[in-house]
């Protein structure tokens, strides 16, 4: 589920500060010190609007954004946030098809146009809902029995605490310091520590409820503003070109063709 435009991506050339926001995110962890490594790495300057929009919502409401940014080493985020987000975007998905099939159902059923408005904002309540308590318990990450980042001298020092060998540790620093997006997954290797925790189950729901939001606000506005039958013909285009966007036309095509079926199986009801 696209969170920013892509365009937004294109105005981020500030990796410096991006590298030391999430060095201060990620405070007490090694990530601490792997995002410093790399921010010496980058040109110095001053934060701007991408950095504190980092800083106030953080990699995992971000990352969308953040993984097109191609800020180096943002990479060994993908692991765990990419599943977290595919949940949002069948979130998203499956709302929009729900807030289209729905009213269109209720319309074939000869239902008012102000019925088929409160099925769909129903569905939009009930998703915000239920989506964070469908989310599985996940564990809570074990504390690695390493120093703690304060206590060490940097990311060798964390490499060594792990049982990596001075030249190994200093290799893996130094190619992290040339080239962060080839270095990190041996670094992950050697130091498991570094890998991010994934979304805790209070912030996946909040994640999944706001991709629900998103699927089904469009719809219900539209047909809740838009006098019939345009407001439902308005809801199932939108309904349909959101699902394109996130799952392919074919995706889309599907959603319109169960929209179409469920209109014409309420109107055969409706007339016998």
């Amino acid at each position: 589920m696209p969170a920013f435009p892509p365009s937004f991506a294109l105005h981020i050339d500030n990796f410096n500060a991006l590298a030391n926001t999430l060095s201060d995110l990620e405070a007490g962890t090694p990530r601490q010190w792997y995002w410093l490594e790399i921010a010496a790495t980058q040109a110095n300057s001053p934060g701007n609007r991408a950095s504190r929009i980092l800083d106030k919502l953080g990699p995992a409401w971000t990352w969308p954004w953040l993984k097109r940014s191609a800020l180096p080493g943002v990479g060994l985020y993908a692991s765990t946030l990419d599943p977290a987000w595919a949940a949002v975007r069948d979130k998203a998905a499956g709302g929009a098809l729900y807030v289209a099939v729905t009213p269109a159902l209720l319309a074939g059923l000869g239902l008012l146009p102000a019925s088929q408005s409160f099925a769909a904002w129903l569905i939009l309540l009930l998703g915000l809902l239920v989506a964070p308590w469908r989310i599985p318990a996940i564990p809570a990450p074990t504390a690695p029995d390493l120093p703690g980042p304060e206590e060490c001298t940097g990311l060798t020092g964390l490499l060594l605490a792990s049982g990596s060998s001075p030249q190994h540790a200093l290799g893996l620093v130094a190619g992290l310091r040339t080239d962060p997006d080839l270095a990190w997954p041996a670094l992950l290797q050697a130091l498991p520590a570094l890998a991010p925790p994934p979304p805790s189950r209070w912030q996946l729901g909040r994640l999944c409820a706001a991709g629900w939001l998103a699927g089904t606000l469009p719809a219900a506005l539209l047909i809740s503003l838009l006098p019939a039958p345009w407001g439902l013909l308005a809801a199932a285009l939108a309904s349909c070109g959101l699902i394109a966007r996130l799952d392919g036309r074919r995706a889309a095509l599907v959603a319109a063709g169960c929209t179409l079926l469920l209109y014409a199986l309420g109107a055969l009801a409706h007339r016998f």
